[in-house]
């Protein structure tokens, strides 16, 4: 298989997002918000750490909301914009025109730019802000009300009751704490998180995560199948667990980290492998992004589990004691 097919087949595999239950309830408030708010100042906080998805929920709900094009005028549902490392009142104002399509999104007087800038969003007919990476927003001095792009947010907040949504890690509940207005103003806090197997419900969902990454792998897969079906249908966990526990090992239960061991996996194979465990433990160098790193690498049969699950529940990943 050439580069140009392999880089398809990645594309493909990496834009597909799997709706896992604490997902799905976060982007299923997101949907409904964007619907129904509007009607008043409404703050909407996603929280998780790095790797979590945060940045893929923003970006599916833009697939699912585009911007529009005709000919006489954009239309672009959602604002997707990033605090600028810089952190300055003029880097927001900027990052905001520039993503709302402004020629000259560094151009003019702050209030100018500030004014264009509300224009383009009741002209263009928004309906949702989406700021990631938004715990930049808080000084390293830490949280001040006064602060000149909190004060941006309350006035847009304010103006143009449309909700904005905050994405970021969790240094962002600094911002709840220390203004009064904005906390007033958040409707909900929303959040993802890492996988773990410390309970059997956040095994099953771990498994399904995984189960639902292989639905969309381009390669055929043996020896993931972690799942029972009882009579009536409904699917249960089966007792061996320790793929599961070499994985959740492997990746942190980062689905980022998860994202890149899949990618690795069909990087270093073809269309025609049968991918197996063997082949995670091949592409695990290639793909291993850990906070800690381990000595060991957990996805090779060799390492026994109760190496594997001893180190797990070391780090917090698994609880023997839940099985």
């Amino acid at each position: 298989m050439d580069e140009h097919n392999y880089n398809q087949e990645l594309d493909a595999f990496l834009a597909r997002t799997i709706f896992y239950p604490k997902f799905k309830v976060a982007y299923d408030t997101l949907t409904h918000i964007y619907k129904f708010g509007g009607r008043d100042a409404e703050l909407v906080v996603l929280i998780g750490p790095v790797g979590a998805g945060k940045s893929h929920m923003i970006e599916q709900l833009m697939l699912d909301y585009p911007i529009r094009d005709t000919d006489e005028q954009t239309f672009r549902p959602i604002l997707y914009a990033r605090i600028p490392p810089e952190n300055t009142y003029a880097g927001l104002l900027g990052n905001l025109l520039e993503a709302m399509g402004d020629p000259l999104p560094w151009r003019g007087l702050v209030v100018e730019r500030r004014m264009r800038l509300k224009h383009l969003i009741t002209q263009q007919q928004t309906r949702m802000i989406t700021l990631d990476e938004s715990q930049s927003v808080i000084p390293r001095s830490g949280a001040d009300a006064k602060t000149a792009n909190v004060k941006l947010l309350l006035e847009l907040m304010n103006d143009l009751k449309i909700p904005i949504l905050l994405a970021g890690k969790e240094d962002l509940l600094a911002l709840m704490a220390a203004d009064d207005a904005i906390r007033s103003r958040t409707r909900c806090k929303l959040s993802l998180s890492y996988f773990s197997c410390m309970t059997r419900a956040g095994t099953f969902d771990f498994a399904d995560y995984i189960q639902g990454l292989i639905g969309f792998f381009p390669r055929k897969v043996k020896g993931f199948n972690f799942f029972s079906v009882l009579d009536d249908g409904k699917p249960v966990l089966k007792k061996d667990i320790s793929t599961l526990i070499r994985l959740i090992l492997a990746t942190d239960g980062c689905p980022r980290s998860i994202r890149f061991l899949f990618k690795a996996v069909i990087e270093r194979t073809t269309s025609d492998t049968v991918v197996e465990l063997k082949h995670f433990a091949d592409a695990f160098y290639t793909a291993s992004n850990l906070e800690i790193p381990l000595s060991f690498n957990p996805l090779l049969d060799s390492e026994s589990i109760a190496k594997v699950s001893e180190e797990a529940e070391r780090r917090g990943l698994y609880d023997s004691d839940a099985f």
